[in-house]
């Protein structure tokens, strides 16, 4: 199976990418007090990001793509493994996830609700 390089791209920032979301001047100042006392909320490991990597990846590719057999799923799952290991925001992950944000979203059955888990 091909997939475009631009399908693993978006997964990998949609997941990553929840502080640009949380941009100070989008949102009113008790949720930055909100942000900063979840910051004080145990974080999560590299291993623990590529696993919600993973998670997130099998429910975009169930939603988009629900014919993809398990061959086409582990080659999406490596391609944006491999996206991921170069992308700065990725890298920031085990210092912006926390560990709530996370068990809420490996419990999602949607990237939907990953999405929303992680803001």
């Amino acid at each position: 199976m091909h997939s475009s390089g631009q399908d693993v791209r978006g997964v990998v920032r949609q997941v990553l990418l929840k502080c640009r979301r949380l941009s100070v001047r989008r949102w009113p100042g008790w949720v930055l007090v909100a942000s900063c006392l979840l910051g004080c909320q145990p974080h999560i490991t590299a291993e623990q990001c590529r696993a919600l990597l993973d998670h997130y990846t099998e429910r975009q590719v169930e939603q988009a793509r629900p014919s993809t057999n398990a061959r086409g799923r582990i080659e999406l799952q490596q391609e944006a493994q491999k996206k991921a290991l170069t992308d700065p925001e990725f890298e920031r992950c085990p210092q912006v996830v926390t560990r709530a944000q996370y068990d809420c979203a490996m419990l999602a059955h949607s990237a939907d609700q990953i999405e929303r888990c992680l803001l």
